[in-house]
């Protein structure tokens, strides 16, 4: 049939009204990718050594900090093209978190952390709040609960009779 019904144009309507309601997400962890990757080519420390020439002397705390970069930047680009997944906001907080924990891991102080050092540190909380609120925001605003009270044959709730 080439005209769609109410049903299905009421249901295409809730379905991208849901997934406006999760873009606000998407305009802010596409920015903050590429904040995050033009950090990463700045020297991070005070001795002025970049991450990516420091990684490759072997050293684990390097490593494990270009790692967390990369996969920071991965599941940012992640969010801002499928900000409405149910994993995306838990992983760019959990992200945030490791490499708030991991980018002074190398010096073993915040004292030793560059300006650049100190913009990463800040922008990663500004999304690790961005992450949980997201997630929170998911775990509340679920179509199955939207498609549970709507359909036609629901019955009110009659607990309280």
């Amino acid at each position: 049939m080439l005209i769609p019904t109410l049903e299905q144009l009421t249901a295409e309507h809730e379905a991208f009204a849901y997934r406006q309601r999760f873009a606000v997400y998407a305009r802010l962890y596409g920015p903050a990718a590429i904040a995050f990757l033009a950090v990463s080519l700045l020297p991070l420390y005070e001795d002025g050594e970049h991450i990516h020439t420091v990684a490759l002397s072997l050293h684990v705390p390097n490593i494990a900090l270009m790692l967390t970069f990369t996969t920071m930047i991965v599941v940012l680009l992640i969010g801002t093209f499928r900000p409405f997944a149910s994993f995306v906001g838990g992983a760019i907080a959990v992200a945030a978190l490791v490499l708030m924990l991991v980018l002074p891991m190398q010096l073993g102080d915040l004292e030793s952390l560059a300006d650049t050092g100190v913009i990463a540190q800040a922008i990663a909380l500004v999304i690790l709040v961005t992450g949980v609120i997201h997630q929170i925001h998911r775990l509340v605003d679920r179509p199955e609960a939207a498609e549970d009270s709507s359909s036609p044959g629901a019955r009110p709730n009659s607990s309280s009779s």
